[in-house]
């Protein structure tokens, strides 16, 4: 391994690999099939225009122009190495150099796509530390290439964090030595997970996919023809109604199914000596590291489902400088509660020796519930139907019976558990959720009290990490005032460092 990264000169320019150009047109051709396929739609089946190129011609612009920036995006990235710094050269239109220093990087997670794999190379990401950090992403790099730049990045921050001499073969070698397998998901294991999870996200899909062909149909037919395909829709609608709903439920479970093999598949778990490592994707194989000290908040679930494989859902939320839609959060599915038990000994060791106090939430969260879902939503609904001249209908009725239902289960299950070193949480309706939180990860405290609250007396609180927040809803204002000054003053005293 140390033979591999003499034979390169990091201190020198590097470009990517020439793939890189067509990862960079790919995911901006992604990005447009994703904002504009209703008018891709419109391109192809378009019927009043037929001898109009205005639409080719567009389109075909377009193409040019991605070709050629995704061309000038690679000739003018590179990266090199100077010093403990990894260094960024980069930019369109203006050049930017980001240097980044060895010990402020947390972490590097590797990705491979289809195209990727196609041409045997890796996409390298570098989570960073701190309110300036910033997240690196190179698209291309051989697989040698990679894991040598990768293992020289982090034999130097191990030094440095050690501040002792140590070969960079040695640390490898004791690195894959603690390596501990966890998990690996079988395809019968990712259908009960897929059986398990939250199908009303798929059937949401469905409903914007025929609402989005309805919102653009008037453009891609000729007026007739769009009257007369919505009159039969609508017949169709109301004649098969139970039938169309089954179809739609079965579709959305198929989809739901389809969707948790293609990000789960091959699915591996890993506990390292300084965190934990996933590995899974059938078309993007993706790995994800979590460094123990960086992990937020410790989150686990159920729901009534899974609850029949006994299988739970594990989110580890980490310390995060940059605001991504991807978000800092390692997710594993399938778990059984014994794995989770054993995986919380790792991350908070001290558990199963501290005394928890365990507390509930007051019963007047079910008349909050009831006023802002049931009561208020009934009000608007009422006033509209009394407008329209419309009767009034008994299914109102049947919902706030069902507001009702669900905040008594909301209350029944709230539940938290307070100890001298941490705070664990259990919430939820329909499914169970458990949240983990150290006193000394805690970055801000905040109550607040409404109108209500404050005259009878409660609050609701809210810890602040960096890797997301936990509120605690309708408790004594000061139960509340006494928790927020005892866990301030763990902060305050504590040694330990929050990542």
């Amino acid at each position: 391994m140390e033979k591999k990264n003499e034979t390169h000169d990091w201190s020198h320019p590097k470009r990517q690999s020439p793939v890189a150009i067509v990862l960079i047109l790919f995911r901006v051709v992604k990005m447009l099939l994703r904002q504009a396929w209703p008018f891709l739609l419109l391109f192809i089946f378009n019927q009043k225009n037929k001898s109009d190129n205005i639409y080719t011609l567009a389109f075909t612009a377009l193409g040019v122009l991605s070709s050629v920036l995704s061309i000038i995006s690679y000739f003018r990235f590179y990266y090199f190495i100077e010093g403990d710094e990894l260094v960024i050269k980069k930019g369109l239109f203006k050049k930017t150099k980001l240097n980044v220093p060895f010990d402020r990087i947390q972490s590097i997670n590797s990705s491979q796509n289809l195209v990727h794999r196609f041409f045997n190379v890796v996409s390298l990401e570098m989570d960073t530390a701190g309110s300036k950090g910033s997240e690196i992403k190179i698209n291309a790099l051989s697989l040698g290439e990679a894991e040598d730049l990768k293992q020289y990045i982090l034999g130097k921050k191990q030094l440095s964090d050690q501040t002792k001499i140590v070969s960079k073969q040695s640390d490898l070698v004791k690195a894959e030595q603690v390596d501990q397998k966890l998990l690996q998901l079988s395809i019968s294991d990712l259908l009960k997970i897929g059986i398990g999870q939250n199908h009303l996200r798929s059937l949401s899909l469905i409903a914007l996919f025929i609402f989005g062909l309805g919102e653009y149909a008037d453009m891609l037919l000729e007026r007739e023809d769009f009257k007369q395909i919505e009159t039969n829709f609508i017949n169709i609608l109301r004649s098969s109604f139970i039938f169309l709903a089954v179809m739609t439920i079965l579709l959305s479970f198929v989809l739901t199914l389809i969707r948790t093999i293609i990000k789960y598949y091959d699915l591996n778990f890993f506990e390292t000596n300084k965190g934990f490592k996933v590995i899974s994707g059938l078309f993007d194989r993706k790995e994800k590291f979590a460094a123990l000290k960086k992990i937020q908040l410790f989150r686990w679930s159920i729901n009534p489902i899974s609850k029949l494989f006994d299988l739970y859902n594990l989110s580890l939320s980490q310390a995060s400088s940059v605001q991504s839609s991807r978000g800092q959060t390692l997710q594993v599915p399938g778990l059984y509660l014994n794995q989770i038990q054993d995986i919380i000994k790792t991350y908070f060791p001290a558990r199963q020796k501290l005394k928890f106090s365990e507390h509930g939430i007051s019963w007047r969260i079910i008349i909050k519930r009831m006023n802002l879902y049931g009561f208020l939503p009934l009000i608007i609904i009422t006033i509209g139907r009394y407008l329209n001249n419309n009767s009034h209908s008994s299914w109102l009725l049947v919902w706030l019976l069902i507001i009702l239902a669900s905040s008594y289960v909301y209350w029944k299950k709230w539940k938290f558990k307070l100890s001298t070193e941490g705070l664990e949480t259990q919430s939820g309706i329909f499914s169970t959720s458990f949240t983990l939180l150290k006193w000394y990860k805690v970055q801000s405290i905040i109550i607040r009290q409404s109108i209500f609250q404050k005259r009878l007396g409660f609050a609701d609180i809210y810890f602040s990490s960096a890797g997301g927040t936990i509120s605690i809803p309708y408790i004594p204002y000061k139960q509340a005032l006494q928790i927020k000054n005892f866990v301030l003053y763990k902060v305050e005293t504590s040694k330990k460092y929050w990542m």
